[in-house]
């Protein structure tokens, strides 16, 4: 067989140089498209469209895996036109490339891509699959705060329309009795009507001062001011100040102490933490008892309040675990139909 001429070899390496070029402007469209991606795609729409956008131009297969991570945050993608029946199996997985969806919460997914006859992507091909994967991390991070947000929004509306409603009914309750009343109102009863007032005023200062801590504390923008506190002088103090709310619920708080119960905290945040618990069990607590208990020992203190609700976590438990984190403790809910709800919150009674 005669060698190669030449003009062979120089077919030869146009060819090359033409794959080449043609390859080059294939990965160039690739990113093109990954960079016009549209900023508020659902993740399942995203996980459709890098999958197609992968394969066949850089892959020859492509599986897209998103964690169930909540409401409109699940889904799956795939394409492969050679092994659609075979493309979940162990087996399949195993021949490919992995690559984790990082999220702020975690890890939330993979991408899975292989070539097929035991080839091995390109360095330049490895980077646009992990560009690839970036992207979609990102897009499955903006839908879990997007639904955040939505959640927060729709918990804080909620718990701050009680106590303006509160004050209203005390604004028209006094407004009425002053110009209905034949004779002078007596003093004991305005003042008794405008402490509630206060009292409603106060409760919505500490949903935006709990506001305020669920977003400083886990990005450590909020100073702590320890010093030393009684947990069981607090529980009390909270008790007599949400005596009024106490007594419309028609519940009746228990509490039980044992143990040392001080300990070096931030005494601010401390009230918000019990506060916010109280009054989220005489919300839902079905007018039902309230036992609360304190339990020390020579590390931390426990403080558990329990009602006979269920399944309620509204803004002021949603943002108890972010200020119990930067003391150093636990906060945990546990519901069970029989005994109701039980919050827990563990306190380290030195500084961590």
């Amino acid at each position: 067989m005669p060698d190669a001429g030449p003009h062979d070899e120089v077919d030869e390496d146009s060819g090359r140089a033409h794959a080449e070029v043609a390859r080059t402007h294939r990965l160039l469209a690739v990113l093109t498209e990954l960079g016009n991606a549209p900023v508020a795609e659902e993740p399942a729409r995203a996980a459709d469209r890098i999958a197609h956008l992968l394969v066949p131009r850089v892959v020859d297969g492509c599986v897209v895996e998103i964690d169930d991570l909540g409401p409109g945050l699940a889904a799956a993608a795939h394409v492969d036109p050679r092994r659609t029946a075979a493309l979940l199996t162990d087996d399949v997985r195993a021949e490919g490339l992995h690559v984790a969806l990082v999220t702020g919460a975690g890890t939330a997914g993979r991408l899975t891509v292989w070539l097929e006859n035991a080839r091995s992507l390109a360095p330049v091909d490895l980077r646009l699959v992990r560009a690839a994967a970036r992207q979609l991390a990102g897009t499955i991070e903006r839908q879990r705060l997007r639904t955040l947000v939505d959640h927060f929004l729709t918990l804080a509306a909620h718990e701050l329309r009680t106590p303006l409603q509160a004050i209203a009914l005390g604004v028209d309750l006094v407004r009425a009795r002053l110009h209905g009343a034949a004779d002078e109102v007596p003093r004991d009863w305005l003042v008794g009507r405008l402490d509630r007032t206060g009292n409603e005023v106060a409760r919505m200062r500490l949903l935006v001062e709990t506001l305020l801590d669920a977003t400083d504390l886990p990005a450590g923008r909020a100073l702590l001011r320890r010093e030393p506190v009684d947990l069981g002088a607090v529980v009390a103090q909270v008790l007599e100040r949400l005596d009024d709310q106490i007594s419309w619920a028609r519940s009746a708080c228990t509490v039980e102490v044992s143990g040392p119960t001080d300990g070096l905290w931030d005494r601010v945040r401390v009230e918000l933490v019990v506060t916010n618990l109280i009054t989220n069990a005489l919300k839902v607590g079905a007018e039902g008892p309230i036992r609360i208990a304190l339990r020390g020992d020579g590390h931390s203190v426990r403080l558990t309040v329990n009602h006979e609700g269920l399944g309620s976590f509204g803004l002021g438990l949603w943002t108890v675990k972010p200020i119990v984190n930067a003391l150093g403790g636990s906060a945990n809910l546990a519901t069970n139909p029989a005994t109701g709800s039980t919050f827990t919150v563990s306190l380290p009674r030195s500084r961590a």
